[in-house]
This record gives structure tokens, sequence and C-alpha cells, in this order.
């Protein structure tokens, strides 16, 4: 992947890096992204050092994006709520925009905290719901009863302390917020 390619996620990639100290973790850590159609984080861990990276995109042109990737073996096309297709635990899962499309988010936290090892991270970025943007998640016409709407950074934190997880760092700023949790 070209330099360029990753541009767009440069702060995402610098706050994560900064906030789980990369650096200081043993080179064979097992990462998970879940949504990771352009896995950018995961090529960056991959050309640091980490070879032990994993991820899961429900989407179709997913595949696309992996093609060229020498860890591209380890990515696959899933549905979260399917389970994790990798028969390991993770030291550390990564979702992005991801938590506000999932049909059931209580079932995939529970996933995910079953494949977490003990004190396992998970650094997850949302964006806030607003009334443009809600349509996308849950209508009158197709309800989700398990729909979780997070409209400010409170909302999201306390989705994840509600289901065992303590809160190492937060960025909010006006239109999402990051994360970084850590596995009670």
């Amino acid at each position: 992947m070209r330099q360029n390619d990753r541009s767009h996620s440069n702060d995402s990639w610098n706050f994560f890096l900064n906030d789980l100290r990369i650096n200081s973790c043993p080179s064979n850590y097992n990462f998970l992204d879940i949504g990771c159609r352009n896995p950018v984080v995961l090529s960056n861990l991959y050309d640091i050092g980490f070879k032990n990276v994993y991820g899961i995109d429900i989407g179709e042109n997913a595949t696309i994006h992996w093609k060229n990737l020498p860890f591209k073996n380890n990515l696959k096309k899933y549905d979260i709520h399917d389970g994790i297709p990798f028969d390991l635990t993770f030291h550390v899962i990564l979702m992005s925009h991801v938590l506000e499309h999932l049909f059931d988010p209580f079932l995939c936290i529970k996933l995910i905290k079953d494949k977490l090892v003990k004190k396992g991270y998970v650094y997850c970025i949302i964006p806030y719901e607003t009334e443009e943007n809600i349509h996308l998640n849950h209508t009158e016409e197709c309800p989700n009863p398990h729909y979780v709407a997070f409209t400010n950074n409170e909302d999201h934190k306390n989705f994840w302390i509600e289901n065992g997880f303590n809160v190492l760092y937060e960025l909010s700023t006006d239109t999402q917020s990051r994360l970084l949790l850590q596995k009670i």
C-alpha cells in the first residue's frame, strides 16, 4: 500500500499508536480489526513488526483491498454476528465506524470479550448519531430492536463500561468519540 493511501487515517493511526503505546507491546501480540475493509491500521502494524494481524469485514468489496497484502490469508469476509472466525485470542481488537452499524451490538460485545485475553484492549471509534444519519441504522420501516444510538461521548463510554470494560483514554470531538478500553 502506498503511503498516500494511508494519509486519510493518519490521525486515527497516531491516536492508536500513542495511546496504546504500541512500541512497548510485544511483537507476538495478536491484533483483530473488525470492519477492516481498508486495513490501514493492520498494514501499519505489520510494517512495524507485528505479524499477527487479523481482520474481518462484511463488505462485498472488502477482498479487493486485501489482494496484495502479505497477511491477506488472515483477513476474512465475515459477519461479526456469526462470531469471530479465528481460533485464537487477541490482545487488541480494533473497531472504527463499526459499532453503530451492528444489528446486535450487545452480542458483538460478548463475542469480543470472549476473544480478548485477560486485560485485553479495545480501540473503538464511533461517529455521533444525528438526525441526518440515524436512518442508516434504524427506521420505522425496518426497526432494529437492538439498535444503540450514540449521540455523545458519554453514551459511548457508558455502553462499554456497562458491558465490562474500563475506559483508559478518550478523545471526543464534535462528530465522533475515540476510546481506548481494557477488558475487566
